[in-house]
């Protein structure tokens, strides 16, 4: 019988350290979600001074100038990429949000079942320690509930 209750021990704590890497790739994956954005908003926004400047360029010279120093060919290739940028922008922002939006949606679930079990295994450790485990089994299992412990500090 004890044996067994072990086993459900160690089931319950497989289980856990299971979520606990899952929580970590998830955490992993918006933490990459999050710095790939802030690089396309930097990348954006470094834009803006050379667009500022075509604009500045052809208010203080007039239509009729400005068209005479740039070709009509590069204003549209200028416009045309411009809109191009533009749209894969928004597709960008969005796709991005989205994934955040589930990775969040993800380990806030994971998170909850973690504690679920770890709630779980307290319990069930509890419960066996009055019985006869030994104490190289209960050391063993304190040290991979410590592990599970810190990892979930992160994302709380």
């Amino acid at each position: 019988m004890i044996n067994g209750t072990v086993s459900d021990l160690d089931k319950l704590v497989l289980m856990a350290e299971d979520v606990s890497k899952t929580v970590s790739a998830l955490q992993t994956k918006i933490a990459h979600q999050r710095a790939m954005f802030v690089i396309f908003i930097a990348a954006a926004l470094s834009l803006l001074p050379f667009l500022l400047y075509l604009f500045y360029m052809k208010i203080q010279m007039g239509q009729s100038n400005f068209a005479n120093l740039i070709p009509r060919e590069t204003i549209v290739f200028i416009r045309i990429l411009g809109a191009v940028i533009g749209v894969f922008g928004i597709y960008y922002a969005y796709n991005n949000i989205t994934k955040m939006r589930i990775y969040r949606r993800e380990l806030n679930s994971e998170t909850e079942i973690l504690r679920r079990l770890l709630d779980m295994v307290h319990e069930y450790r509890q419960y066996i320690h009055d019985k006869e485990l030994s104490y190289v089994e209960n050391a063993i299992f304190e040290m991979r509930i410590q592990r599970i412990k810190f990892s979930t500090k992160q994302s709380a």
